[in-house]
Parts: structure tokens; sequence; C-alpha cells
């Protein structure tokens, strides 16, 4: 509930740099607890698989069909299916696995890996959204009003250091409770700060003195399920957001120096009260396991430099003498020990001159470091995003006009990155092949960047979180298959396949986790049937094995942390147990083995077991169709989106001990387009557009060919 009116804040006194920051504190008595660290959380666990390939050259040929009946019913050309061994379909009956599978159950049922990574993305999303609703709400709001309670007391002490953190928290406040009645001296700050947030525009912060890009507050992602998770969602992006900028560049120096101030009293407020820095210590834990640690300083990171400069114990004076140049510059590299941002998440609007090189990014990252309150957090993706974009990868060299391109003042420059570029920096030549194909790698240093990439993905720890291992899952997705595979997985088309399924995945984790993850900008510039006689699960062991490490991995580091209900707990079991099985089905179809009874019983009624692991949740978290928007380009004013439509259909020619049979299983669809970012996308309004969605990318058409018949 609101407040009844504004509360009176008493004037500060004249002198106000004598007395200690608060009664009896010392900094030595750090009280937040153990931040969490890299190493901290369960790792998912390696599964060892162990097999000896069949000889695939001994089973008949492609064309002697078991069961051809499958050609005329779902109008395959026959053609495309000798020559590469599969087909996918554009279908769009439906955006739930479950529905998909009882509606194809009078064909032999292929169970695809897209089936099981949509799985974990259901946990994942709901499992988040449940803790934030039911626990994190509730500990955000507590914490806001406990960081106001002492920005009012700390006025009389600090005067307009401690006013504008009223304000800034405030805002928060207003976020979370639309009825909360701001104190009289920062009601103005606070109305003008929350007006820019429903206008969603770039626009000066009346509060920190440089531009935001306030259309980043419109919930997106599940945040748009209830009221409480959008104002959950607004005053999360806030707290992330707004830096307490620590040098000039994008406001003055003096502006700097006292946004440092104002972020040495919140981070002393904090450890100054044993109750708020424990509520700061539990969000910002959960929240790591699933995202990552933040990209930007925390308070945490503040109290320490503090301490460090102060020998332990900090007064009204010494805080003020953050002012002074010595001071100020003794702190600032006290915090570069303790690194800086890696990514730039459109912070001020870093402009860019020419000539454009890689240093003009590390110098819009040095402009905007500074503490956030729950900064947002590093993720390898929108890292090479941000690297794989203008200004580190010059300007563009060739003659067609590619995604990627923007006209910008200086010349044609990578505006946008691509899905493709996460896989190519992954390892993938086919995605480098196609972005080349497509004109998206003409720029100067672009193939530059992602060798040197590579080489620094090549040697990083995977299962710290479980967004990397998420990732680790579709990295071991896109490998090319050998020898030891079928026919039909051995060609440039099934690669295309799993990348198209890869980025799939890799757009629902985006979704998941897009009010966390910081997001990378350019700088301007049913009754079970009998069992079937024939089935396949794609025989894919290692991917299962890793996803159902994460499966794990993901339920321990929940119970340990006390926010595993016994619902969720039920589902992963029952998805981990699914993933187990299809483990050892796909280690005896790539052995050769004959697959017995209860192996075939588990692939015809997968629509089942699809059904137990999404038991209980609404068909708005089992449903397909979602949109996240994943990179900003502020010289063309458009969003990266990428998006999941409706299921579509693969078949693929499937060799068995019998002979070659045609199987048919449910796929992801993919999309990737630019759109303006005053209108970023919500699942409502990307739903409303597939009655006339983007068109995909020439790579993707191949893939498809048009269906004659309806399943």
């Amino acid at each position: 509930m609101g407040t009844r009116g504004p509360t009176p804040i008493p004037k500060p006194p004249k002198d106000n740099t004598s007395t200690p920051l608060t009664t009896g504190w010392m900094m030595g008595e750090w009280k937040l607890g153990r931040i969490p660290k890299p190493g901290d959380f369960p790792h998912a666990e390696e599964v060892s698989i162990d097999w000896k390939p069949a000889n695939w050259g001994s089973y008949s040929r492609r064309e002697d069909f078991l069961n051809p009946h499958v050609i005329d019913e779902l109008g395959v050309d026959e053609r495309i299916l000798l020559d590469r061994g599969f087909a996918l379909i554009k279908w769009g009956e439906t955006g739930d696995f479950p529905s998909a599978y009882s509606r194809l159950r009078r064909f032999p049922t292929y169970v695809t890996v897209d089936s099981f990574l949509h799985a974990y993305h259901v946990q994942f999303d709901s499992i988040l959204a449940d803790i934030e609703e039911d626990h994190l709400f509730n500990d955000l709001l507590n914490l806001t009003d406990r960081m106001i309670e002492h920005s009012s007391s700390d006025i009389l002490k600090v005067g307009e250091p401690a006013l504008m953190n009223l304000a800034y928290f405030s805002v928060g406040k207003k976020l979370l409770d639309p009825d909360f009645s701001p104190p009289a001296e920062v009601a103005d700050l606070v109305d003008r700060e929350v007006n820019l947030i429903k206008e969603g525009k770039i626009a000066i912060s009346p509060i920190f003195g440089y531009k935001e890009d306030y259309s980043q507050y419109r919930p997106r992602g599940h945040y748009t399920r209830s009221d409480r998770l959008r104002r959950y969602f607004k005053a999360m992006m806030w707290y992330g957001r707004m830096a307490f900028l620590l040098r000039g560049g994008l406001v003055d120096e003096e502006r700097s120096r006292e946004l440092t101030i104002r972020a040495s009293l919140i981070a002393a407020d904090l450890s100054s009260d044993e109750n708020a820095s424990e509520i700061w210590a539990r969000i910002y834990t959960v929240t790591s396991f699933f995202v990552g640690f933040a990209d930007d300083y925390t308070p945490y990171d503040y109290l320490e430099a503090l301490k460090s400069l102060f020998d332990g114990t900090l007064t009204l004076e010494q805080l003020h003498s953050l002012r002074e140049d010595g001071s100020i510059g003794k702190f600032r590299k006290e915090l570069l020990k303790r690194g800086k941002p890696r990514i730039y998440g459109g912070t001020g609007v870093c402009d860019v001159t020419s000539p454009i090189t890689e240093e003009d990014l590390e110098e819009c990252l040095a402009k905007t470091a500074g503490m956030r309150f729950m900064g947002k957090r590093y993720v390898p993706d929108s890292y090479v995003f941000q690297r794989l974009v203008a200004p580190s990868v010059g300007l563009y060299t060739g003659e067609d006009k590619p995604f990627t391109l923007v006209m910008t003042q200086i010349g044609p420059a990578r505006g946008f990155p691509r899905g493709l570029d996460w896989f190519a920096v992954m390892g993938s030549d086919r995605a480098l092949q196609i972005l080349k194909e497509e004109g998206d790698a003409s720029y100067e240093h672009y193939e530059e960047r992602v060798r040197e990439l590579r080489e620094e993905f090549s040697k990083v720890e995977w299962s710290k979180n479980l967004y990397w291992s998420w990732l680790d899952v579709l990295r071991l997705l896109i490998q090319e298959r050998g020898e030891d595979y079928p026919p039909y997985m051995r060609s440039d088309a099934w690669l295309d396949r799993q990348l198209q399924t890869a980025l799939a995945s890799w757009t629902e984790l985006r979704h998941d986790t897009i009010l966390y993850a910081k997001q990378s900008y350019t700088p301007k510039l049913t009754a079970a049937p009998p069992p079937a006689e024939i089935g396949a699960v794609e025989p894919l062991p290692w991917v299962y094995g890793r996803l159902e490490s994460l499966v794990n991995q993901t339920m321990k580091g929940l119970e340990d942390m006390g926010y595993l209900s016994r619902e969720a707990k039920t589902r992963l079991e029952i998805l981990a147990q699914a993933l187990r099985t299809a483990r050892e089905i796909s280690v005896k179809e790539l052995k050769g083995e004959p697959l017995n009874e209860t192996d075939l019983y588990f692939i015809s009624n997968f629509a089942d077991v699809m059904e137990s692991i999404m038991s209980g949740l609404d068909e708005r978290a089992k449903s397909t169709v979602l949109v996240a928007d994943v990179h900003t380009d502020l010289n063309s004013g458009e969003v990266l989106e990428e998006a999941l439509g409706k299921l579509d259909l693969i078949v693929v020619t499937f060799p068995t001990p019998n002979g070659t049979a045609l199987m048919v299983g449910p796929v992801l669809s993919y999309y990737e387009f630019r759109h303006p970012m005053t209108d970023r996308l919500t699942d409502e309004k990307w739903s409303e557009m597939l009655d006339n969605p983007p068109k995909q990318f020439p790579w993707q058409e191949k893939l498809y060919h048009e269906r004659l018949a309806s399943p």
C-alpha cells in the first residue's frame, strides 16, 4: 500500500563534514555476507558415453522406404528426401509440443532435440517467474523501503547527495508501488523520471544528468504475465541500468564526482544495515545462478575500494574528499583493480567519431563505468555481439545491403549483429560461411575479430551458471556429425537444421533472461496407443547428457538456496529421466542395435512425456511463440528481435535394422529481424504479427519446401 501523503524531509545543516557517516559504523565490517563468485554454484557434471558406431553402409538404400505412404500424406517432395535424407515442412498448426506429438501419432515418431530444449526452457522460465513473483518482488520492495529510510536520515549529515539518492530509490518504489507518494522534496524529480519511463524514448535523466534509453523499461518476456511481474521488471530495470558514473565524459567531471559520492553513500548504508544487506545478497545470488555476475561495479566493489582507500573507516570528511583530484584518482584506481565493464549497455548514448577503431569501444566502456545497484549481468553472447559491431569491426567493404548494415554519419557500418555471429565464434564454420554468403561478414575487421573471439572462448569454463551451461548444450548441438552418425545427419543442410534449432533455443534463453542479461548496443554511429513398430529419438547422446547435467545443476542449485518448489522439482525430475532415456536410446541407435518394446513405448507416447514435463503450467508457459530484443543500434533507432513462431515439421530417412523408415517430428521455427526500438515487441504483439511474419533469410528458405497436404 502507498503512503497517505508526502513525507517531509528536514533541511540539511550547512556544516556537514565532521560527523561520522553512520554512528558507530566501521567499514571493516562488511555485513552483506558472502557474495557468490565464479565456481561457487553447482556445476554440470560430465556424462560418460561409451559406444561403438554402427556400420551405416550395411543398411538398405534410402529409396527402399519401409513406409512410403508418409510421402503422399505429408506432400513431401521425394527428390529432397533422396538428395539430403530429410525435409523441413512449414506447418504452423500449433505452438505446443505435447499437442504436436499427439496430432502426429499416426506417423512413425521422430523425437526431436527441439522438444527437450524447449522443455528445459519451459522449466527455466516458469521457475524464474515464480521465484520473482513469490519471493524477489517482496524482497526488492523491502530493500527499497530500507534504502529510502537510510537516504532520508543521511540528508541531515550529507545534504544533496543523500537527497538525490532518496529520489533514486523513490523512483524504484514508485515503479514497484504506483500508489506510493514520494517525499515532497523529491516528488518532482520522481514524477519526471516515471513519466520518461512511460514515454519510452531516449532522454536526459533528471536524477543522473545523462541520456537514458527509456524504451528498455517496456516489460517483455514472461514479465507481461501479471501486474506484479510488470512492476518488478520496471524497478529491476531501473536498478540495473542507471549508473553512478565514475568519471567524466558522458557528464562533466564535477557531476561524476557527485555520482561517486552518492554511490559510496549507498554502499555504506547497505553495509550498515544487516537486514538490507542480506536481502541484497539474496536477490543477487539467485539471479546470478540463473544468468551470471554483474558486468558493472556493485555496492560490494565500492565498499571494498573505500575500505582499501581509507583503512577500513569512513567519515563524512573522507567521503567529501572524493571531490578532490588526488582522492578520486586513487579511488578509481582501486576500482579498476576489480575489472571494468565488457559490454556497452547504452548508458549515456556514447558517440563515436571517425576514424572508428576498437579503442573507441574501450573509451565508451570507460565512460560508462560506475556502480549499478543491481547491475546487468555479463553474458558471453552479448559480449560477442559488442565486439562484432561498429566500431570494433570497422566499416562495410561490400557492395550490397546486407541485414547488418546501417548508414551512419561516418559511413556504412555494422549496426547489428546476427544470432549466427555467436555460433560462428563457438566454432561453426557453417555459420561463418552463411554470414559470408549473405554479406554480413564484409567489414574491415570482422573475420579478424571472429578469430580473436574463438581463441578467447576456447579456454572458458562453461558450467559456471545456468545461462552458460545452456549455451554449452547448444555449442555441442552445432558440431559437425561424422561417419559415426546416420547419413542424413552429415550434410551441410543438416548443419543448417542444427543451427536453426540452436538459434531457436538461444532465442528462448534470451527471452527468459531479458531483464538480467546485459544487452549490447551499437554506439551511435491423452490415452496411450499401442506401441509403434518403428520410431526414433534424434541420436545426439552427448547433447542429451549435457542437458541432463544442466537439469541436475538447476535442481541442486535452487534446492541449496531454498527456491525449488515441490512441483518444479517433480517436473525437473521427469525431464531428467526423459533425457536419460533419450540418451540411452540414442546410443543404441548409433550402435545399430534394435530398440526394445520399452524404447518404442517411450517414443510413441512422447506426447504424454512432454505433457508430464509441463504439468500444471498454463498454455502461455508451454507455447513456443515468443520474442526477445537482444541488441540496440542507436544509429538506425532499431533493435534486433529474435523470435519463435509455431512449430514446423521434419521428415527424416532414418536407417533401422529392417530398412530405411520415414519418421516425422515437430521442430522449432526461428525468425530474426529489425524493429523500431520505440516498439520493443512483447510476446502478445509478436503473436499478432505471425499472420504475416517477417521474411526468413535465404539459408533458412533453402531448408524448407511447401507441403502439399495437411497432416
